[in-house]
């Protein structure tokens, strides 16, 4: 009979050996950038976010979270506008699945998943919905994932991604589980594909579908302002609101100095983005978030809640600014994106 030392035991995990990660500004369009690395391609970050049609607004007022009211100048589902744009419907779990996890890896994919921070572990408590993270591995109820603020990959367990996933006490995550392998797509930058992100997102901003998103939730919440002001929690408000604008991974100006650098390499292949000085107005449109951010800024280290005020206000010429530019791209660019 043989010796058992001499059998060569059997892996314990999957992992998708050298995974190309890059910190990046945002989460969801980090992810992406590192996916298509991954898969051979190289496109900026800016670009990703603009062929996602990142640029957007949600808004929820809702006593069930802390704070009840919260907005962020980014559209929902980044990631699946983004492998929709090339023809392909991101296939969301909907399920916690295991075996799913470890058959994608198994055949060399990576998987997107949008998450609720909170249940992250190098995160603080905080609920914050939708953050988009890429798992590289599965070891023994163990994930390896991809996060974008640091060049490291994290090693988490099971439960705590599946918690991320479930997104309990957060907003904007009734369809929990919401993980998918990425599929291996044929990315085309040309100006046909630029332009109906581009249209998309002015779409989705002038003309939204879903209740709390762009512009007419932006004016709901100028039109709030008085109970924002007065709500239990408006100092807490006021300081998630600052970081939602200037620190939780958007660049800077709420999204638009991201955005406006996506146009700044989209007007070489659209001159129609400079007839309308669309990145000087992005730009512009990004000091007036900024600006907004440091009146939300004052209201919560001063105790001030005319700062909210300032902020409504703020919001308010936000509103007629964007209107104006994003009907102006969208009638450069085509009524039409399909």
């Amino acid at each position: 009979m043989g010796s058992d030392s001499n059998v060569i035991p059997e892996p314990s995990g999957i992992e998708l050996h050298g995974f190309p990660h890059v910190a990046g500004t945002h989460c969801s369009s980090s992810s992406i950038a590192d996916i298509l690395r991954y898969d051979g391609r190289e496109l900026s970050e800016a670009m990703v976010f603009g062929l996602g049609s990142g640029l957007g607004f949600v808004f929820s007022n809702d006593a069930r979270y802390s704070p009840r009211y919260r907005f962020n100048g980014r559209a929902l589902d980044l990631e699946g506008k983004f492998y929709s744009l090339f023809g392909v419907q991101l296939p969301w779990a909907g399920r916690w699945d295991e075996a799913a996890i470890e058959r994608a890896l198994a055949q060399g994919r990576p998987l997107l998943a949008q998450t609720d921070i909170a249940y992250l572990p190098y995160y603080d408590g905080v609920h914050f919905p939708l953050h988009g993270i890429v798992v590289t591995g599965w070891d023994n109820g163990h994930a390896q994932v991809a996060d974008t603020y640091s060049n490291e990959l994290q090693s988490i367990d099971g439960a705590q991604l599946r918690a991320a996933l479930e997104g309990e006490g957060s907003p904007f995550m009734d369809a929990p589980y919401r993980i998918a392998p990425a599929p291996r797509v044929e990315v085309t930058v040309d100006a046909d594909t630029v332009s109906r992100a581009i249209v998309i997102a002015a779409r989705e901003m002038l003309e939204p579908v879903v209740a709390g998103t762009g512009l007419p939730a932006m004016r709901q919440l100028i039109a709030e302002r008085a109970a924002w002001r007065d709500s239990e929690d408006w100092v807490w408000s006021a300081r998630f609101a600052y970081q939602g604008i200037e620190k939780r991974g958007t660049g800077g100006g709420g999204f638009r100095t991201m955005y406006a650098r996506f146009l700044e390499e989209a007007r070489e292949l659209l001159p129609a983005i400079d007839r309308v000085r669309a990145v000087h107005r992005m730009h512009d449109s990004a000091s007036r978030w900024s600006a907004m951010a440091q009146d939300l800024k004052r209201a919560f280290v001063d105790e001030d809640p005319s700062g909210i005020d300032a902020a409504a206000e703020r919001l308010h010429g936000i509103a007629v600014h964007e209107t104006a530019l994003l009907a102006d791209l969208r009638d450069a660019l085509g009524s039409d994106p399909d």
